[in-house]
């Protein structure tokens, strides 16, 4: 695959560009409506480059396979992703509403806002290269909330993909079945896990587990992350979930289950 494809400040109605083969696709500035992206096989796609919002309405990237998904300022809209493979999707200013995902996401991360302080550093990027920015530009770079609610996961596989910033889970299809625990009040039952953890007898597995509660999940939950969907098997090595990180998981169902919480 050698080609790429550009659209700068383009806006494109019921194009067809099924069975794409490209090194590259980018869009600054453009809209797309009813487009046909189905079988996009790409190795970068940065469906929101520049500082400018692309929009995507009502297209299909079914069967898309996307090796690495920047996806800079960029809004989907009722987009179909059924059958796909995408990795490495950066959702931090992605809207994406009404949307359908099935098939693999792989090292994805859908945000719900952006990290604090993750415009502010933006914006001094882009002063040193182009100057005082304009407001516009200030005030994407600078925007406290992603409108990201009604999508459907449910039949997606989450490989290493995570919802942070806040993404709220109640408003969204979530996978479910044994591989997936769903934390409907996160905050509070991780400190319940770690209440029964630390009264229960020492084991040398216990501050490992404890760091994994404390750390790696309630880091996103300090970050305004109120639900967690978490899969143990995102915390493998070799095909098999480490010890801690399965016990971590196991004492977290269990608290869901006693407390009557609904999960999967």
């Amino acid at each position: 695959m050698t080609a790429e494809m550009f659209f700068d400040h383009e806006h494109l109605t019921d194009r067809d560009f099924t069975g794409l083969r490209l090194t590259s696709f980018g869009a600054v500035g453009s809209g797309f409506e009813r487009c046909n992206f189905a079988g996009l096989r790409v190795d970068n796609a940065a469906f929101g480059s520049g500082v400018e919002v692309s929009e995507y309405v009502d297209c299909s990237f079914d069967g898309a396979v996307v090796r690495r998904t920047t996806g800079g300022f960029a809004r989907f809209v009722r987009c179909s992703f059924r059958d796909v493979d995408l990795r490495e999707w950066d959702g931090e200013f992605v809207d994406m509403v009404g949307c359908v995902v099935t098939g693999k996401v792989r090292s994805g991360q859908f945000w719900g806002a952006p990290l604090p302080g993750s415009g502010e550093s933006r914006l001094r990027s882009y002063a040193k290269g182009l100057g005082e920015p304009p407001q516009s530009v200030r005030q994407l770079m600078t925007r406290t909330a992603n409108e990201f609610h009604g999508n459907d996961f449910s039949g997606a596989e989450l490989i290493g993909t995570y919802f942070r910033g806040g993404a709220d889970l109640t408003r969204q299809r979530l996978p479910q079945g044994p591989d997936y625990l769903y934390l409907p009040d996160a905050a509070a039952t991780i400190a319940e896990a770690v209440a029964r953890l630390d009264a229960g007898t020492e084991t040398s597995l216990q501050p490992r587990v404890r760091r994994f509660l404390t750390g790696v999940l309630s880091r996103d939950v300090e970050q305004g992350q109120r639900q967690l969907l978490v899969r143990a098997k995102n915390f493998a090595s070799r095909g098999v979930v480490k010890p801690h990180a399965a016990a971590a998981v196991a004492l977290l169902s269990s608290v869901i289950v006693s407390s009557g919480r609904p999960g999967s």
